[in-house]
């Protein structure tokens, strides 16, 4: 509920806002949260995610957007997820004095792809597969992949390097390859306080459009 009546407020402020881009309005700039029943009981345990027109915009498009006449600039949580789950489980954030995706051997670009896939699959095999898959999809470009697959031919296997993401983020091992519906859920977690920011920021009279773990705000 609480949620909700944040939610509603930012909307509220959002549309007495000015947003453009490319020289034409945004549409009625409204939230929606979508739910799924993934414990198949009618609970809706895993929570809901939130969704806004500006979401489906391209990163390049989103840069063109206008807030009351000003161009704007997108500032992110660094590693959003894994950072949410460090302060579930250890009391704080790793970041900034650390960062998740910082793995000896590996580079930042190669770990993202891997993590990504770890929140939301179950067990270090699936987790395995889900890589293999990707990798096969030819929907995902070809250079999306390439770090990727240089950290499997580095280390022999996708397997092996799950297990160095694994071990450099043993506070939170416990959290990683649970199944889907526990990925929703983290990413239910990231919008409720990507939310909360941004209706903060609405208290303080600063207009901020949310797209995950980023917020898009007047330049200064």
């Amino acid at each position: 509920r609480r949620s909700y009546q944040e939610i509603a407020e930012y909307c509220n402020f959002m549309l007495e806002q000015s947003l453009v881009v490319d020289g034409a309005p945004l549409s009625e700039y409204h939230v929606t949260r979508t739910f799924r029943d993934w414990a198949n009981d009618g609970s809706f345990l895993y929570g809901g995610r939130g969704f806004h027109p500006v979401m489906r915009m391209k990163k390049e498009q989103r840069s063109r957007i206008l807030i009351n006449g000003s161009k704007t600039v997108a500032l992110d949580y660094p590693a959003s997820e894994p950072n949410i789950l460090y302060q579930m489980m250890t009391g704080r954030r790793l970041s900034p004095d650390g960062d998740p995706y910082d793995v000896e051997g590996l580079a930042r670009s190669e770990v993202k792809p891997f993590f990504t896939i770890m929140l939301n699959t179950s067990g270090a095999f699936g987790a395995a597969q889900a890589i293999t898959n990707w990798l096969d999809d030819p929907k995902v470009k070809s250079d999306e992949k390439l770090p990727a697959r240089a950290a499997i031919k580095r280390f022999g296997s996708a397997k092996a390097v799950i297990e160095l993401i694994v071990a450099r983020n043993a506070p939170i091992a416990s959290c990683l390859m649970q199944g889907v519906a526990m990925g929703q859920h983290y990413q239910w977690l990231e919008a409720n306080l990507v939310f909360h920011v941004a209706h903060q920021l609405s208290l303080r009279d600063v207009p901020a459009i949310t797209v995950h773990d980023e917020l898009i705000v007047t330049q200064k």
